[in-house]
């Protein structure tokens, strides 16, 4: 439950000392109104020491920004895929997209935690335009995140990201991305440039399986009718995405598709 003391007034910040989550304060801004989940619009916890998200905030089904960078989070829970209305998420230091008039941003900040999944619930939240990961411990990003085509800005610099999946050619091409600070197989060039303009050749040169996995495994469950032999379908993998992951990666990821459509 949101704390009572938040329907008195549209803006009111509430002390909470000495909780399981060590939550020091909770910002909330909401219209005058009996029903908070309805109403709450903006909930502020940053710089607290939460290792887990309260999940009454999962609740706030017309949220547009929740901000929780500088805190101690390992995870997201993938309820957050429940806040549909969401344009700002924070899960770090906020950083300001160049050009971009401060109306437009719908933040998602998760900055400076310890996040090293991020829930495939994320492609949900369909009107995000800015999501900040950065300085998180992030290895890899669900496919999903190529279903934000409002997104405006992700930056995911300072992370251990050694792949990106192909599934972000999605994005708009507009959309602005940095991978600067990661383990990345790529030139000091692409590493500090605008990655949403050289997302083919990234991918291209990541050896990981991730990078592929999502886009490889539709066509070869969409081939397993035709009965191909595996070598085959793997031909046809390697014509339909350029990249440069392990024969033996791709070669494993088929049989276990092949295997599980004939059990």
């Amino acid at each position: 439950m949101m704390p009572a003391a938040v329907v008195a007034s549209h803006h009111r910040r509430v002390r909470r000392r000495g909780s399981a989550a060590q939550l020091a304060t909770v910002d909330c801004e909401a219209e005058p109104s009996q029903r908070l989940d309805a109403l709450i619009r903006r909930t502020q916890c940053h710089s607290n020491q939460l290792d887990d998200v309260p999940r009454a905030f999962f609740a706030l089904r017309k949220l547009k920004e929740l901000r929780l960078d500088h805190n101690m989070l390992t995870s997201v829970s993938p309820a957050l895929g429940w806040l549909t209305t969401l344009n700002k998420l924070w899960v770090r230091v906020c950083l300001r997209c160049a050009g971009l008039p401060s109306d437009l941003y719908y933040h998602v900040q998760l900055c400076s935690n310890r996040l090293s999944v991020l829930p495939r619930e994320i492609g949900c939240l369909r009107n995000l335009e800015f999501l900040s990961l950065t300085r998180n411990e992030l290895v890899a990003l669900p496919a999903e995140v190529g279903l934000l085509e409002d997104l405006q800005c992700l930056y995911l610099s300072h992370n251990r990201l050694a792949w990106l999946p192909l599934e972000m050619e999605q994005l708009s091409p507009s959309a602005y991305v940095s991978v600067f600070a990661n383990p990345m197989p790529l030139s000091a060039s692409l590493l500090t440039a605008n990655a949403r303009t050289r997302l083919c050749d990234i991918v291209a040169l990541s050896t990981h399986i991730g990078a592929i996995r999502h886009r490889a495994g539709t066509i070869c469950i969409a081939l397993q009718e035709l009965g191909l032999p595996a070598l085959v379908t793997l031909d046809i993998v390697d014509a339909a995405i350029h990249n440069n992951v392990r024969m033996a990666a791709k070669w494993d990821l088929i049989v276990a598709v092949k295997h599980f459509h004939d059990r």
